[in-house]
């Protein structure tokens, strides 16, 4: 059953759902694993990896496809996945027949930016050993849109030259010696291999829901939005991103990708609703990627979808409204 938007909404400003989902972000509630739990009791064909202590699941469609979504999921870097993140994954594999693998990734405050994108590119070059034909696609929504772009980011810069194994900001991209992590010893010729070779199947295509890009949270315009925000609130989500941070500052592009090179990312898709405090995070990256140059000239090719009165992360939820965002990212991936 999909319900209105304006319904949701209304409830969601009756329970005070931002200062719930808020607190829970700063304070996450006990690890219960329920995704993983129950995308492992899917019907659909599937296989499981571990990546250090976080899971990799791929779910495979009834016939075999070499186009392959590598799903984050959102949640302010702090909270699981839910079970909405799992129905996702399950619509993309079975209506539009993509393999999609979803990576429970490490979560703050346990782990900081710095643990958690490098286990993700380490969960993704593990994919790239299983599945070397395949054609590779980013998803991911909220933080998760966050994490995706970031990652986007370290592997272009890995297919354009010799960087740190851990992602790293400009100022660092130059390092002669890549290493796994600061004071570590440099890598193997084996290991720098490996690199390139995920290297060269980076994603040409990522779609992005509401996707938290600026840390910082300090556009002006957010200010507007707050009391239509029924899902976030500012000074609660300052503190996940804090958090998630660690010693790293907001404005590292590790943390925030907006403040990263945003040329030669190849397509984009980001949707985002204007009743959404992270809405300005979009819009800034329009404006960055116009004062570039032409798509062309960039590298980089954005089609924003910006939905009127659509609250955050609106398309992740059972919404009447969301299908037809739901089918945009479908068509996007498949279409030639």
């Amino acid at each position: 059953m999909r319900f209105s938007a304006k319904f949701v909404k209304q409830v969601f400003k009756v329970i005070h759902m931002k200062k719930l989902v808020g607190k829970n972000m700063v304070d996450p509630p006990p690890r219960l694993e329920l995704n993983a739990q129950q995308l492992k009791r899917s019907q659909l064909p599937q296989r499981q990896e571990t990546i250090g202590a976080s899971d990799l699941i791929t779910l495979f469609p009834a016939h075999p496809t070499t186009q392959h979504v590598f799903y984050l999921h959102g949640g302010g870097y702090a909270l699981e996945a839910s079970p909405f993140h799992k129905k996702i994954q399950a619509y993309f594999v079975s209506k539009y027949g993509l393999k999609v693998s979803a990576f429970d990734y490490p979560l703050a405050p346990e782990h900081t930016a710095e643990v958690t994108l490098c286990e993700t590119l380490k969960a993704f070059q593990r994919l790239v050993f299983l599945y070397p034909d395949d054609q590779f696609y980013l998803f991911g929504d909220s933080a998760g849109g966050g994490l995706a772009l970031s990652l986007a980011q370290h592997l272009r810069d890995l297919a354009l030259a010799e960087v740190p194994v851990e992602p790293a900001n400009s100022a660092a991209s130059s390092a002669p010696n890549p290493s796994p992590s600061p004071g570590a010893e440099p890598l193997s010729e084996a290991g720098l291999a490996d690199l390139r070779q995920t290297a060269r199947h980076r994603p040409q295509k990522l779609a992005l829901i509401s996707p938290w890009l600026d840390l910082t949270l300090q556009d002006p315009r957010i200010a507007g939005i707050e009391n239509r925000d029924v899902l976030l609130e500012r000074e609660l989500l300052a503190e996940a991103a804090a958090n998630y941070a660690g010693d790293l500052a907001l404005t590292d592009p590790r943390v925030s990708p907006l403040f990263g090179e945003l040329t030669d990312l190849g397509a984009l898709l980001v949707i985002s609703g204007t009743d959404d405090i992270l809405n300005p995070d979009v819009l800034n990256l329009e404006e960055r990627l116009q004062a570039l140059g032409s798509p062309d000239s960039t590298g980089t090719q954005l089609t924003l979808s910006i939905a009127p009165e659509m609250m955050h992360d609106f398309v992740v939820y059972p919404l009447k409204e969301s299908a037809p965002y739901l089918d945009l990212i479908g068509n996007f991936y498949t279409e030639k």
